[in-house]
């Protein structure tokens, strides 16, 4: 009867929101992996033109001394900037 009826409908609206829901996670799950293959891109390109040594002697370098010349890069750039809005 009406239950019956009811619990159809109950299970049809289940159906159609765990359908909905499959596509979102699939949708957001392939932008993420979109974006991460973007950044990995975005970072090779970067470390090809930093003209940071990430290996010595075929041994890479820790992170500290990677980040540290990559520091002193960012001030070197900083410092020349002010120096032409400045001065010139």
């Amino acid at each position: 009867g009406m239950e019956d009826f009811i619990l159809l409908v109950a299970l049809g609206v289940s159906v159609l929101i765990g359908v909905f829901a499959s596509q979102l996670a699939n949708e957001t799950w392939e932008s993420i992996n979109e974006e991460i293959e973007l950044e990995k891109a975005a970072a090779r390109e970067g470390e090809e033109k930093d003209d940071v040594a990430r290996e010595f002697m075929g041994m890479s370098l820790p992170q500290w001394i990677v980040g540290f010349q990559l520091s002193l890069q960012a001030a070197n750039d900083r410092v020349n900037n002010m120096i032409v809005e400045e001065y010139v």
